[in-house]
Parts: structure tokens; C-alpha cells; sequence
């Protein structure tokens, strides 16, 4: 429906969620995991501002205003629309980040290579052109002589 205003922004609260409830689910990404201090705090806040981003994308979403009668109720189908276009976007971005520093280097190692191979193809091919003009200037100096 409407677009994300700042005012919308500022409504988001901050909290949403028990810090039992985020340390198991902090967990349920990697048991072995440590956070420092603070950490878990901080991961409550980012956490309840993507679920509250979440509200305004359904609410976004919903093509009859509330009050406006029938369809303007939010039903299960439209929790699972939005929560399947919510994640995939979430996933593709996270797919498309580095893993991790090793990849990082792969990347940066392997853009180098590139370049270097298209500076090397560039210079080879001028390299060309220079051994065949010094051939003809020789064979005109050999003629003029």
C-alpha cells in the first residue's frame, strides 16, 4: 500500500523478542558459537526491526485498506506470500555475500588474475604489432641501402 516513511520507520520498536528466545535461536545457527558482551542485546534489536520490517512489507502488500470491507482482513495466505518473497530476498542476499575471509581472497585473487591476463593478452598483441612495423622498417632499410 504505502511506501516505508520514516515515520513508519520510527514506529518500529525495539524489542520483540526474550533473550531466551535469542540465545536459542543464536544457537540453532551454531551451538559452539560465543557472543560477547552485549552481543545478544544487540542481536534482540536487529532482530525486532526485521520482524517489525516484516509487518509493514504484509501490511504494504494487502490490496484492500483495513476497514474497506471484505479483503481487508490479513489472512494465513498472506503471511506465507509475504514471508516467501521476504525470505528469498533475504536468502539472495546473504548467498550472495562472502562466507567467509578465504572466499574473500579467492575473489579478489581471482578478479587480479583476470586483469593481469587481459594487461598480458594487451601487451603480447602491441608486443605483435612493434616486432612486425620493426620487420617492415628493417626490410625498407635493407631496400634503401
Amino acid at each position: 500500500m504505502d511506501e516505508l516513511t520514516e515515520e513508519t520507520i520510527h514506529k518500529i520498536v525495539t524489542k520483540r523478542i526474550s533473550e531466551v528466545q535469542a540465545k536459542k535461536s543464536l544457537r540453532s545457527a551454531n551451538e559452539e558459537r560465543q557472543y560477547g558482551n552485549g552481543a545478544v542485546s544487540r542481536y534482540i534489536v536487529a532482530g525486532s526491526k526485521i520482524m517489525d520490517l516484516f509487518a509493514v512489507y504484509v501490511e504494504q502488500e494487502m490490496k484492500v485498506p483495513p476497514k474497506g470491507g471484505r479483503g481487508c482482513r490479513v489472512q494465513k495466505e498472506h503471511i506465507d506470500l509475504c514471508f516467501g518473497k521476504f525470505y528469498q530476498a533475504m536468502r539472495e542476499f546473504m548467498d550472495s555475500q562472502p562466507k567467509n575471509p578465504t572466499k574473500v581472497v579467492e575473489k579478489v585473487v581471482e578478479r587480479v588474475v583476470a586483469k593481469n591476463f587481459t594487461v598480458d593478452t594487451t601487451l603480447k598483441e602491441k608486443n605483435r604489432k612493434l616486432a612486425k612495423e620493426l620487420k617492415e622498417l628493417k626490410e625498407k632499410l635493407g631496400e634503401e641501402e
